[in-house]
């Protein structure tokens, strides 16, 4: 197990593969990836950030950050890239999303939920009205 692998079990991360088939943990503001065992970050056009609170949020690690320059749609952008980070860190930094575990008493709830939906004839989540509408202006039965 790699220490990419370990670090997204421990956290209940996901883990995908980037174009070039490498394996990162993508966040809403950046990914994650690891280089010679260390946790790297990487956010491409991403908001300003102080480097001071940089500072204290990678702590021993290393980083650099790009000039501030203007997106085409006139926000401010940045690209940061940080080596060596504490896993909490860069977690909030890439603003990664934890992945949803559900108890035993949520499952059930759910399956019982789909399983009452699909008996009425219903498509789950969506109300009888606009399930009549759906019907009424894209055709079927």
């Amino acid at each position: 197990m790699t220490a990419l692998e370990s670090l997204a079990e421990r956290y209940r991360l996901k883990i995908r593969r980037d174009e070039c088939g490498n394996p990162i943990i993508p966040g809403r503001r950046g990914h994650l990836y690891c280089d010679a065992g260390r946790l790297c970050l990487m956010m491409l056009n991403a908001r300003p950030v102080q480097p001071r609170r940089l500072r204290e949020l990678v702590g021993d690690g290393t980083f650099w950050q790009g000039d501030i320059s203007r997106t085409p749609e006139g926000r401010r952008a940045q690209d940061i890239q940080a080596w060596g980070l504490p896993p909490k860190a860069a977690i909030k930094l890439a603003g990664v999303k934890r992945r949803r575990v559900l108890s035993e008493s949520q499952r059930a709830a759910n399956t019982a939920r789909l399983a009452a939906s699909r008996q009425a004839g219903r498509i789950a989540g969506v109300s009888p009205r606009a399930q009549r509408h759906a019907l009424e202006t894209h055709g079927g039965a």
